[in-house]
């Protein structure tokens, strides 16, 4: 197992977009109840969430999000795999997250 520190550069971005792919995924999985959870974000979300209504793309939600969070969603996921043990393998980057 090895930490974040301990992981090459390329192998920190690939955990970094993991860890970014799985906040989007969360959010979009809570669905309603992200407004309740993240007050704060709650207009992007709603905004995010119309918006891939409105172009009857769905699946585009984390990408629209994304846009309207540059900042947000990027610093909190990199937090997360910061927090993280990754597997020894390095062809692949598994992550054993910590519960939060």
């Amino acid at each position: 197992m090895k930490t974040f520190d301990e992981l090459t550069h390329e192998q920190k971005v690939k955990a970094w977009h993991k860890a970014i792919d799985g906040e989007v995924q969360f959010i979009s999985d809570m669905g309603e109840q992200a407004y309740d959870c993240f007050p704060d974000l709650a207009s992007k979300i709603k905004e995010a969430v119309d918006e891939a209504e409105r172009m009857r793309t769905p699946w585009f939600f984390g990408e629209i999000l994304l846009e309207k969070l540059p900042y947000s969603i990027p610093k909190q996921a990199l937090i997360f795999a910061k927090d993280c043990l990754y597997s020894g393998n390095t062809d692949k980057i598994v992550i054993y997250g910590i519960a939060i």
